[in-house]
């Protein structure tokens, strides 16, 4: 499934007919490999040499019937591509049952953080080994620092990242599942967001900073800051939730331009790689790609591969790859 956003087309889901076609590595697998994915909106991959099988779209890990054709379609493309994988790459989370069915397999790991893979999806797509700048918006991946993570700014290549920047964190609900329970995220920044130091809701919402907005934009996000996170309030004034939301989604696109601008400005890349399944959202992908644009910077989307959790495996076999070859 794929859709146009202006003159980009993203690639919701890989399907058969596009799977298990192969794509190229930038950097070749010198050993056969096995690259697990998520847990979510489920692929692998298979890599030899430059190129990587990427699977069709398996589903949520969490259904047995979905774990069992996970595990028949990987004999299934082994078979196929004949590979015999020495080396299985998978995700930080030990929750996640890929995870699991990698450590059970007798091959050496190679764990990668979930949104550097997401980065690595897109950088890989076009062909890049060199350091980019990443932004990595999804629901959630287990960080190095044991917390979850979700809206990010990295900079980083195929074997190694840094964390440039991101947005405050707040509690989950119930956990996890809250990703599949919006209302509960917005419960958590209401009630426990983090505190980033600073007595303005927004640290970034400098007067030389607004001078730079559209005169339309600097009422929309004034308000914001000035009410905070008041959504409620909003809306039981009758604010219409359309609008509530376009200015949520503004609000977000701005920091996100202004982030990047000042990872920019300390010497991050001016390569930038948009990546993780809240870019499907095609205002929010608009806006960012138009704002990074208008600072000059290249931006690149996932388009061949899933700009969601589906293009994960693809880029854990990137940096699988990249650091057994560097190793």
């Amino acid at each position: 499934m794929v859709q146009a956003v202006g003159r980009t087309v993203i690639t919701v889901r890989r399907a058969r007919g596009l799977a298990p076609a192969p794509m190229p590595l930038p950097r070749p697998a010198t050993v056969p490999l096995v690259a697990v994915g998520a847990q979510l909106k489920h692929t692998f991959a298979l890599a030899a040499g430059p190129r990587v099988h990427l699977s069709s779209h398996t589903g949520d890990l969490a259904d047995a019937r979905t774990l069992d054709a996970f595990a028949q379609a990987y004999l299934d493309l082994k078979r196929l591509t004949g590979l015999e994988p020495q080396a299985v790459a998978h995700d930080l989370h030990p929750g996640y049952l890929s995870t699991q069915w990698a450590r059970s397999q007798p091959l050496p790991c190679v764990p990668v953080q979930h949104h550097h893979a997401h980065l690595a999806a897109c950088a890989a797509e076009h062909g890049l080994r060199t350091l980019v700048t990443g932004v990595a918006y999804d629901g959630l991946g287990l960080g190095d620092d044991g917390t979850l993570w979700g809206g990010e700014i990295l900079v980083g290549d195929l074997t190694d990242y840094r964390r440039a920047g991101r947005f405050a964190t707040a509690p989950l609900p119930g956990g996890e599942a809250a990703v599949r329970h919006p209302s509960r995220m917005a419960l958590g920044y209401l009630h426990g967001a983090e505190s980033l130091g600073s007595p303005r809701p927004y640290r970034w919402l400098t007067d030389d900073f607004v001078e730079r907005l559209a005169p339309a934009e600097v009422s929309t996000v004034r308000t914001m800051v000035d009410r905070g996170i008041n959504w409620l309030e909003r809306r039981a004034t009758g604010e219409p939730t359309s609008r509530l939301a376009a200015a949520f989604h503004l609000t977000v696109a701005i920091a996100t331009a202004e982030l990047v601008g000042r990872a920019v400005a300390d010497g991050a890349p001016r390569t930038v790689c948009l990546a993780g399944g809240c870019f499907v959202n095609r205002r929010l992908l608009t806006e960012v790609r138009r704002r990074l644009r208008a600072q000059g910077l290249r931006v690149l989307v996932p388009s061949a591969v899933p700009v969601g959790d589906g293009g994960i495996s693809y880029g854990q076999a990137a940096i699988a790859a990249a650091r057994l070859t560097k190793g």
